[in-house]
């Protein structure tokens, strides 16, 4: 299997695993994740969707670098609305490495994807 459907099976099991927690945890859900997936991610998919209808572009380097921004973002956010108390802190790290993890992976898909149409045009 190569190591860009690798990363991409990993990040739909981060982003499945993350949809379980929201699911889990409906307190951190409505305070951080609803408004990361739904700002965030509408926002960008339909700026693309826009952007493609005047430009001519690699559309998945596009979404893979901005699903990285997105995905460090909310694990930014995530750190930002740390409870205070002690119940739930936990839930909040675990979100935090995910998004993190999901961040970092998008870019490394991001750069391969890059370099991959820098080859095929050489």
């Amino acid at each position: 299997m190569e190591l860009q459907k690798m990363f991409r099976i990993a990040e739909l099991v981060i982003c499945i695993a993350l949809l379980v927690l929201w699911y889990v945890l409906s307190t951190y859900a409505t305070r951080v994740m609803i408004v990361c997936g739904t700002i965030f991610g509408f926002t960008i998919i339909t700026a693309v969707l826009v952007a493609l209808s005047f430009l001519s572009f690699n559309d998945v380097a596009v979404y893979l670098i901005l699903g990285a921004f997105l995905f460090l973002i909310c694990g930014g956010l995530s750190l930002a609305t740390l409870p205070n108390d002690t119940d739930g802190k936990l839930a909040y790290f675990i979100a935090t490495g995910f998004f993190i993890a999901n961040g970092v992976l998008f870019l490394i898909d991001f750069v391969l994807e890059t370099k991959n149409k820098e080859v095929i045009l050489n």
